[in-house]
């Protein structure tokens, strides 16, 4: 009824038709940022709020099954593949002491693999502005890394603004939840050694050569399809 391709119905292909209601989701956001009409379409029809609820809430849960799987394993081995060199440059700009600061322009897959990639599951859907930050503090002497999250930068800087997070050990994966809860036990951080070690305990990618081998053998005893993903989509576009 909306004319959006992304909900046409396909034969056979029901997942690709669910999956599309992300990106109905965000074209929401955007006519809604811009204060325009939302789904128009020649039918005149009108999206209920209801409807809206509906689609954000599949669209939210097939974005984090993108960058999650159905379990911790596959999370460290989609995260890894998604967040590709990012980890490695983010530990050489902390490392960098020529550099006070950094900016990134970044889309919002970016910053959901990079949460991902660190072990934190369930976190907030990331809309316009969102942005992950890393701060580097000397606490006694000690270089101390934190790290935060804004998914909703129209919020203050109140309990419902930016979350300070924990991230787990490189062999864990945590709750959005969790790691806030344990970000406010330790305010002071991680010492940055220990967040080098963080990262590349987590498998982190150190090369472009090593990022293109790893696509065929993400994570170990893991094999993700994603070669025969890449065939699908030919034959789609065929």
């Amino acid at each position: 009824v909306t004319g959006a391709k992304k909900l046409e119905s396909k034969p056979g292909k029901p997942a690709r038709r669910v999956q599309g209601l992300k990106g109905v989701m965000s074209g929401m956001e955007v006519e809604r940022a811009l204060r325009m009409p939302v789904l128009v379409n020649d039918k005149d029809y009108l999206v209920t709020p209801e409807e809206e609820a509906i689609i954000t809430e599949v669209g939210e849960l097939t974005l984090r099954l993108a960058f999650q799987g159905c379990s911790p394993v596959f999370q460290k081995a989609i995260a890894r593949e998604a967040a590709g060199l990012l980890p490695k440059t983010i530990v050489e700009i902390l490392r960098d002491p020529t550099l006070s600061f950094a900016l990134f322009s970044a889309h919002d897959t970016t910053l959901m693999a990079l949460l991902s990639h660190f072990g934190v599951r369930d976190w907030p859907i990331p809309r316009f502005a969102a942005h992950i930050g890393f701060e580097l503090h000397h606490v006694d002497g000690v270089e101390m890394v934190r790290m935060f999250y804004n998914h909703l930068p129209d919020m203050l800087l109140d309990e419902q603004g930016p979350c300070f997070l924990s991230p787990p050990p490189a062999d864990r994966v945590f709750s959005f939840k969790e790691c806030c809860d344990a970000a406010r036990e330790s305010p002071v951080g991680l010492p940055l050694g220990q967040f080098e070690d963080l990262v590349w305990g987590r498998g982190s990618y150190r090369t472009v050569d090593d990022w293109k081998v790893g696509r065929m053998e993400p994570y170990p005893g893991i094999p993700l399809p994603f070669p025969e993903k890449d065939k699908e989509k030919e034959k789609d576009d065929e």
